[in-house]
């Protein structure tokens, strides 16, 4: 979008073009165990006991969800997204509700890490 208004809408477009047309074959080969790892996890989840059927075939979902940046949102996509939060949002409640609250010290001692790598997050993102 950056480019599209310094450049203008062609460029841009014919920039995107020409730099997709080189192969990516390093991130290409990954997809496949992306994709994998999702169906992994939720086999392990599922045999652990940690997630049951249902939550665990909802995680297996998210194996379908395209990976980049540039891949656009589909209702296939909220599909699977929805899929990791039926999966993980009951299990993370009951984890919260079966944990102990930190102590003074841990806070004090993790809120400026916490700080520090949300202003490391946005002076990077600014960067580029």
């Amino acid at each position: 979008l950056s480019l599209s208004d310094s450049l203008g809408q062609i460029t841009a477009t014919r920039a995107v073009g020409d730099y997709y047309g080189y192969p990516e074959w390093v991130a290409s080969s990954l997809t496949i165990a992306v994709m994998a790892g999702w169906i992994v996890l939720a086999g392990g989840c599922l045999l652990a006991g940690v997630l049951r059927l249902a939550p665990s075939i909802a995680l297996a979902l998210m194996s379908g969800l395209m990976v980049g940046v540039l891949k656009g949102s589909t209702w296939a996509s909220v599909v699977q997204v929805a899929g990791i939060t039926v999966a993980f949002v009951p299990l993370g409640v009951t984890f919260l509700r079966g944990a102990g609250r930190p102590s003074r010290h841990a806070v004090m001692r993790t809120a400026p890490l916490i700080l520090l790598f949300v202003a490391g997050s946005i002076i990077l993102g600014q960067l580029g």
